[in-house]
């Protein structure tokens, strides 16, 4: 929570991004895109916000202003990505990135972790 203000998700239908402010209650949704949009996690400045979605079909990393403007695709490809971090500067995000070997989600999961840079990333 920055700035006095939660982000969070909630499931109807979808899972989408709102915002709490905790001093008035006012609740104002952040996302209305495809997909699932999950995991927000704000930068320590709090001026965006880092999520997890599906929006393009496959679990990815995306980066929003904190009023919910100008979503950027951080990850791309066919691994699956997730549970974005900001580090204490705001310069970098990390986050999980995993992919299966095999016919099946429980086969062999294979992680690795991955790094953005001033919005650039690779695998670490």
């Amino acid at each position: 929570m920055e700035n006095g203000r939660l982000a969070f998700t909630i499931v109807v239908n979808t899972e989408q991004l709102y915002v709490l402010d905790p001093v008035n209650g006012d609740v104002r949704r952040l996302t209305i895109a495809p997909g699932d949009q999950y995991q927000p996690t704000q930068s320590p400045d709090g001026t965006q916000i880092a999520f997890s979605t599906t929006r393009d079909g496959n679990s990815e990393i995306y980066v929003m202003n904190a009023d919910g403007s100008e979503p950027r695709l951080l990850s791309h490809g066919s691994a699956k990505e997730g549970e974005p971090s900001w580090s204490p500067d705001g310069e970098k995000i990390a986050f999980d990135r995993y992919r299966f070997e095999g016919y099946g989600e429980n086969d062999n999961p294979l992680y690795s972790a991955a790094v953005c840079v001033n919005l650039a990333c690779s695998v670490a």
